[in-house]
């Protein structure tokens, strides 16, 4: 039996599809304060649906912390932690938006970028055993191999295959930045 999909996943994969549609609309702005196209609605209803599910999880965390529990290690339990140490507040909304901003940065982001290491590491054999050759010549080999995220912070080789995957495939090809205001760069370019 096919698992079902969670609503949040589904929502999180159609918001992504719709905003993308807006990209060939120069009319999306005006449709959007104004809801006047079926995608801005569904937009909409589907951000709700986001929210929500952030927002429960957000207050999961905070019923955590009032009862006195240990938080874990999450990035969200980790801003709710600093803020509290430091007598801050921090908002829900604000915990939302940093969530959100996790998961935009590294959902499709990591699989695309994956996908496409896996996918040159197969074109290319004699790269994997270089990768092979490092990876044991600075962990170590079998049981007594050593892969803490120090130890693999030394893999300079493997390191320089991600960053070239990534140039030569980028994970995210369109994204759009806007000047909120004008400016000039170093080089006297004009924004």
């Amino acid at each position: 039996e096919k698992e079902k999909q969670h609503e949040f996943a589904l929502a999180f994969d159609e918001i992504g599809n719709l905003c993308q549609k807006r990209f060939t609309d120069p009319f999306f702005e005006i449709k959007k304060a104004l809801q006047l196209s079926d995608r801005e609605r569904r937009i909409g209803k589907l951000k709700r649906v986001i929210d929500d599910f952030a927002y429960k999880v957000i207050a999961s965390k905070r019923r955590t912390v009032s009862k006195g529990s240990q938080l874990g290690f999450d990035l969200l339990s980790r801003f709710i932690d600093y803020a509290q140490r430091n007598n801050e507040e921090i908002l829900d909304t604000e915990l939302r938006d940093i969530v959100m901003n996790v998961l935009l940065a590294g959902r499709d982001t990591t699989a695309c970028a994956l996908s496409w290491t896996f996918y040159e590491l197969t074109r290319h054999p004699k790269v994997v055993a270089k990768i092979k050759n490092e990876v044991e010549e600075v962990c170590g080999a079998g049981d007594g191999a050593e892969y803490s995220y120090e130890t693999m912070s030394k893999l300079k080789y493997a390191h320089c295959v991600a960053l070239e995957v990534l140039r030569l495939h980028p994970p995210v090809a369109e994204d759009p930045r806007y000047a909120v205001k004008d400016d000039i760069l170093p080089d006297g370019t004009r924004i």
